[in-house]
């Protein structure tokens, strides 16, 4: 069953305890099903910013502003940084 979430560029990213850690920065999507795999979570203060990748298995709910994270999450210190990379298919 697939399960429809509703993501909006910079949604505040609240944690299972109900405080903010962050705000949605992007999503990451498999180029081969299109399904969203993972969101960035910007954290951090003006300048001290992180994004940290969280797996899209660790949201329990999405609202217009709002995503929720499930106490299996725990802090996002845990998750890895984002890493741009720009990959080209050389067979394009």
């Amino acid at each position: 069953m697939e399960k429809i979430m509703l993501f909006q560029k910079n949604a505040d990213v609240i944690d299972a305890n109900g405080q903010q850690v962050g705000s949605l920065e992007r999503v990451v999507l498999n180029p081969e099903t299109k399904l969203v795999t993972d969101v960035v979570v910007r954290t951090g203060t003006l300048f001290n910013k992180a994004d940290k990748v969280v797996p899209v298995e660790y949201i329990v709910e999405t609202a217009e502003n709002q995503i929720v994270l499930s106490r299996a999450a725990g802090e996002l210190t845990a998750f890895p940084p984002l890493e741009e990379r720009h990959l080209v298919d050389a067979e394009e």
